[in-house]
């Protein structure tokens, strides 16, 4: 019987948040002793990895946008861009950049409920929600427009990682939990 295929898209998706070389270790886990699965999420993968992640980058460390961020590095990629770590040279601090895909930035009804999700994001403050800075516009010199938003830049480890090396403790989740904070969905 061949793999679920939501299963296999589900434990890409997963991979595809995950630094580049913790990737291979998380799909193992996941998938355990059943080779097949196994198999059909490395080929998943691949594709996957050869249309979006082996694209040119959507910027490049040392690059300047909207004459204000200084691109650090690349840290992630999901489903709506790509984030990379940038040094505010205004208030010279570190902060993260998301980057919306240009697909995305063009549709003007997703943009418009972005906007209000932003909106509704920097009205947040608590420890445990990223801040959620400003919605920025750069042209690139090709011509090109990006679309990205500014937030906190937090160092550690995400949630799907942690929970990927084991359940949290009751002392580990109750802080995020007695809060019921969340955010908007900006990344995935």
């Amino acid at each position: 019987m061949p793999p679920d295929p939501e299963r296999v898209k589900q434990i890409v998706s997963a991979a595809l948040d995950l630094p580049e070389n913790d990737c291979d270790e998380y799909i193992q886990q996941a998938c355990g002793a059943d080779a097949d699965l196994l198999e059909a999420v490395r080929a998943r993968l691949g594709e996957t990895i050869s249309l979006h992640v082996n694209k040119t980058r959507t910027v490049a460390p040392g690059d300047v946008l909207a004459e204000r961020f200084r691109v650090l590095r690349f840290i992630a990629h999901g489903g709506m861009g790509e984030v990379f770590e940038a040094e505010d040279l205004v208030l010279h601090h570190r902060v993260a950049l998301k980057f919306i895909r240009p697909e995305l930035a063009q549709d003007r009804g997703l943009m418009a409920r972005f906007r209000n999700e932003v909106r509704l994001a920097r009205t947040i403050t608590d420890p445990r929600v990223c801040r959620v800075h400003d919605l920025h516009q750069h042209t690139k010199a090709d011509g090109k427009p990006l679309t990205f938003l500014s937030m906190q830049f937090l160092e550690g480890e995400t949630l799907s990682a942690r929970l990927r090396r084991g359940s949290l403790s009751p002392a580990e989740a109750l802080p995020g939990a007695a809060g019921h904070a969340v955010g908007p969905r900006l990344l995935h």
